[in-house]
């Protein structure tokens, strides 16, 4: 398990963006959250930190899925923006470019290989699952 932090927001998902009475009591292994983002939020990446609770070296974050829709009038159409690795617990999301992402990260054992291709019967044994789903009104 570990927490989830936006760094530009100095914001951790709490259980009050949680989607399922799951996610709100942190058991299970599956934990989705759903993140208003301002109209007037800058097309900007930020920042997504994963912070495991137990000190344990052999942790490991991997995105498994991406999903946007349709850019905002503020953002170029030319440009690709897609989430991209920092660190080995930190992503960039392309949230103020996008009136809706939807990401889905595995964290996991780092002799685990193969994440997200397990099947769902895995979940809260071999792997917990973060999904966030970040949504926003275009100006």
């Amino acid at each position: 398990m570990a927490l989830v932090y936006i760094k530009q927001l100095n914001e951790t998902l709490s259980a009050a963006y949680c989607v399922s009475a799951n996610c709100r009591a942190q058991w299970g292994g599956n934990y989705s959250y759903s993140v208003p983002v301002s109209r007037h939020f800058p097309p900007l990446f930020v920042t997504l930190q994963f912070v495991p609770l137990a000190i344990n070296p052999d942790v490991s974050v991997t995105m498994c899925s991406e999903t946007e829709t349709s850019l905002c009038s503020d953002s170029h159409e030319d440009s690709d923006y897609v989430t991209y690795q920092v660190s080995a617990f930190e992503w960039d999301l392309p949230v103020g470019f996008y009136s809706r992402l939807i990401i889905k990260f595995r964290l996991t054992s780092t002799a685990v290989r193969n994440v997200c291709e397990l099947p769902d019967t895995a979940l809260g044994k071999t792997f917990a699952e973060y999904s966030m789903d970040f949504y926003r009104k275009c100006s």
